[in-house]
């Protein structure tokens, strides 16, 4: 029984350290959203049309990706 819990509590210690790494890489591409959206925010915008522009051609002609 000793050796299960010891693995259940190994198992949420990784599971708690995993949660709080993607927490903090999450907050760090917020942070850095935050200060680049003055300089690329009408890139993103281009790149939003383009990617409509693609999507609908794909519907038009009748293309399947694979």
């Amino acid at each position: 029984m000793q050796a299960a819990d010891c693995c259940a509590a190994a198992n949420r210690f990784r599971e708690k350290s995993m949660l709080y790494t993607i927490a903090v890489i999450l907050f760090i591409l917020w942070i850095i959203g935050l200060l680049t959206t003055h300089l690329f925010g009408g890139f993103v915008h281009l790149l939003l049309i383009a990617a409509v522009v693609v999507l609908l051609f794909g519907l038009l002609t009748g293309r399947r990706s694979s």
